[in-house]
């Protein structure tokens, strides 16, 4: 396996570094949209076909085909892998459709999916088999106060406008949940997805909504540097549908000690493929900031095991 740019730089730092666990973090694909202009309809739409010819099932394919580094090293299986969706269930067929194309690296799925239906085919299904697959509600719109009206403006206006001020409750003069909880979310599922690594799923596929897939994005990022609006110019922006990014786990030796290295890069723009910039996560910064957002009431899971969770994990 062609070994990163990340990769060669810790090998400067550590004795050996190899890649052990390799995460698609992502928002559904294209779904059409509401009748007033806000949000999605709840069904990724195969219909229409896209500027490459390709459908979003396809296109979701393809992108978690060209992400599964670790897979085309190592091989696929079942049991190694996890699937995180929200309640919605764009969400869980993206996820399907994302982790059907990683599969395929290790030769075990046939023909490119076209149609929602495919995804809910018997050969899908068999293959989908042993994986483990949770609904996290916090990757769910559920307790987020938005701005409707706001939304209208456009995607790009509203995340600029609310991840750019992160304290504030309040968007154009209309009560929101501070983008700050949104980063708290963001540090839970970083955490939940280095227990998932850890504890032997180093492959997995984590899908989500818009402003919600970025928060996780922009976590990573805040680990190394809390200023909002140079994590946004990073990140390269906001996530369109079908965008998405990698978070890469290495194991690192040194002088007879082991640990992880998580990282985090941009994938897709705009449903293109990017080379974004990888960037190291400071696991033991998202830990603390977690419990920080937490004693201090700016972030609510609305899982009950957050904050032993935070509590055992451990990270470099």
């Amino acid at each position: 396996m062609k070994k990163t740019s990340m990769q060669r730089q810790l090998e400067r730092n550590f004795d050996s570094a190899e890649l052990v666990g390799n995460v698609h973090v992502g928002r559904h694909g294209v779904a059409k949209r509401n009748a007033n202009g806000v949000g999605s309809m709840d069904i990724l739409d195969d219909e229409k076909l896209l500027g490459n010819g390709n459908t979003t099932v396809t296109n979701l394919y393809e992108h978690g085909n060209r992400s599964s580094s670790l897979i085309k090293a190592r091989g696929y299986t079942a049991a190694n892998t996890f699937i995180y969706h929200s309640p919605m269930d764009r969400t869980k067929k993206t996820a399907i459709a994302v982790a059907l194309g990683r599969k395929n690296t290790a030769g075990l799925f046939g023909a490119k999916p076209r149609l929602v239906s495919d995804l809910e085919s018997e050969l899908a299904q068999e293959h989908l088999e042993d994986i483990r697959v949770v609904k996290q509600k916090d990757l769910g719109y559920d307790k987020i106060k938005l701005n409707v009206e706001a939304f209208k403006k456009g995607e790009a206006y509203y995340f600029e406008e609310w991840a750019g001020n992160p304290n504030s409750s309040q968007l154009d003069g209309v009560e929101v949940t501070p983008y700050n909880h949104m980063i708290g979310m963001g540090d839970e599922m970083l955490l939940r997805i280095y227990n998932e690594v850890r504890n032997g799923r180093p492959d997995g596929v984590v899908i989500s909504h818009g402003t919600i897939a970025e928060a996780i994005h922009m976590a990573a990022l805040n680990s190394t540097n809390p200023d909002t609006r140079e994590n946004m110019r990073r990140m390269g922006g906001g996530y369109s549908m079908e965008d998405s990014s990698v978070i890469n786990f290495y194991q690192v030796e040194k002088s007879g000690y082991t640990g992880l290295v998580a990282t985090i890069r941009r994938e897709t723009k705009n449903g293109e493929p990017v080379e974004g910039e990888e960037v190291i996560i400071r696991l033991g910064r998202v830990k603390d900031d977690l419990q920080y957002r937490i004693k201090k009431g700016i972030y609510k899971s609305q899982s009950e095991d957050t904050e032993r969770m935070a509590e055992q994990a451990f990270a470099i």
